[in-house]
C-alpha cells in the first residue's frame, strides 16, 4: 500500500519538475545560440534551475519520510497479524536478496535513489549553465 502510495506521489510531484526542467533547459539552449545579449537571462535560467532541483528534492524527502512513516506502521500491523503476509517486514531482506550478484543495470533501485540522481544532475547542469553564462560575459567563449 506504501509503495502505491510512493508510486502515486511521485506521479503527481514529477510531470512539474520534468516540465519546469524541460522548459528551462529548452530556454538555455536557445539563449547559448543567440548573442552576448542574453547570458544575464542564462543565468538567472541555470539559478531557476538550481533552485528548482533543491526545492523538489527537499520535496522528495518530505514524501519519503512521509512513506517511511506509514510503513513502519503497517510493518506493525503484519506483525501483529494472525496472517502471516510480510510484504513490509520482508521487503528490504527480499529486495537485498533480488540484488545479489546483479550488476548495477539489472539491479532494483528505489525511486528515491532514482529521484535524488536526478535532482543532482539537474543541480549540476544548472551549476554548468552558470559558468558557461558567465564565461560568456565574461569574453572566455565567443558567441557567432
Amino acid at each position: 500500500m506504501a509503495k502505491n502510495n510512493e508510486k502515486a506521489n511521485s506521479e503527481v510531484k514529477n510531470p512539474l519538475d520534468a516540465q519546469l526542467q524541460k522548459w528551462i533547459g529548452h530556454y538555455i539552449g536557445v539563449i547559448l545560440q543567440t548573442s552576448k545579449n542574453f547570458s544575464f537571462v542564462g543565468i538567472f535560467l541555470s539559478i531557476l534551475s538550481i533552485n528548482v532541483s533543491i526545492i523538489f528534492w527537499k520535496l522528495d524527502q518530505r514524501t519519503s519520510f512521509l512513506i517511511k512513516q506509514s510503513e513502519a506502521v503497517f510493518k506493525r500491523l503484519e506483525r501483529n497479524s494472525p496472517i502471516d503476509i510480510g510484504i513490509f517486514c520482508n521487503e528490504e531482506a527480499n529486495l537485498e536478496k533480488n540484488n545479489i550478484d546483479k550488476c548495477f543495470i539489472t539491479k532494483i533501485v528505489t525511486y528515491g535513489l532514482i529521484f535524488r540522481t536526478i535532482f543532482f544532475i539537474t543541480g549540476m547542469i544548472g551549476c554548468l549553465g552558470v559558468l558557461i553564462f558567465l564565461s560568456i560575459i565574461n569574453g572566455y567563449m565567443i558567441l557567432k
